[in-house]
């Protein structure tokens, strides 16, 4: 694991370590989808400072390349998450939060899992 900077969900490089069964959870947002009009906006709030921006392109820069990430998951866990609640790297500390979420995620995919397991 790279801490998420450039795989974020590294399911394909468990793979390439032999895994038999990859399961992944996909903590990022959903982005953009494909061929969405994009619209410049003039922001009555305050400029982002120099970290803001770095952070979230580098964010930007995770949701692109996550899905291509995920593709060797057998099962790819994704949590709801309420879209007023944000995570992120300038969320961080708030992570306890997500915990539900996660395990909720978990419960719905054990048909799943339980299927995929040998035995």
């Amino acid at each position: 694991m790279d801490g998420g900077i450039l795989n974020p969900v590294p399911s394909n490089v468990v793979a390439r370590m032999g895994a038999d069964l990859v399961i992944a959870v996909k903590l990022a947002s959903q982005g953009t989808p494909a061929g969405a009009d994009a619209e410049a906006v003039v922001s009555a709030g305050r400029v982002p400072s120099v970290l803001q921006a770095i952070t979230r392109s580098i964010e930007l820069m995770q949701s692109k390349i996550v899905s291509e990430a995920a593709d060797k998951a057998a099962i790819l866990l994704e949590p709801a998450t309420d879209s007023a609640e944000t995570w992120g790297l300038r969320n961080f500390s708030q992570g306890r939060r997500f915990i539900s979420a996660g395990e909720a995620a978990v419960e719905l995919a054990l048909p799943r899992i339980a299927a995929a397991l040998p035995g």
